[in-house]
């Protein structure tokens, strides 16, 4: 069965400076896809936010991470990319940022993209 899924993807375009600030560039929403408050959708997504958000510190995966929760038309994915010249410090801060923002301005969507600079 046909699975609708969330994807969050973010690249961080930061250039590299002593204060390094992040700033909304632009974001996507499909538009076709709603989302339905209080589902195991809504809970998967939820599950999958904190993970994108909580491997964001992983020095490991060279500012690159993708995961998926949930099973059949339950089942999310999302991932983040961080550009490879800034620090793990700003790239959490920015997939955290994502994580908050991408559900303020894609509220009912299964499918959202956001862009950070």
């Amino acid at each position: 069965m046909f699975a609708l899924k969330l994807s969050i993807f973010l690249l961080s375009f930061a250039a590299l400076t002593e204060a390094q600030d992040i700033f909304f560039f632009n974001y996507a929403c499909s538009g076709t896809t709603p989302l339905v408050s209080n589902s195991p959708y809504q809970a998967n997504l939820n599950i999958l936010l904190s993970s994108l958000a909580g491997n964001a510190t992983r020095n490991d995966i060279n500012g690159f991470y993708n995961a998926s929760t949930g099973h059949d038309v339950y089942e999310v994915y999302g991932l983040f990319l961080c550009r490879g010249d800034v620090s793990v410090e700003v790239c959490r801060e920015c997939v955290n940022l994502a994580r908050n923002d991408v559900v303020q301005r894609c509220p009912i969507e299964k499918e959202a993209i956001i862009w950070y600079d």
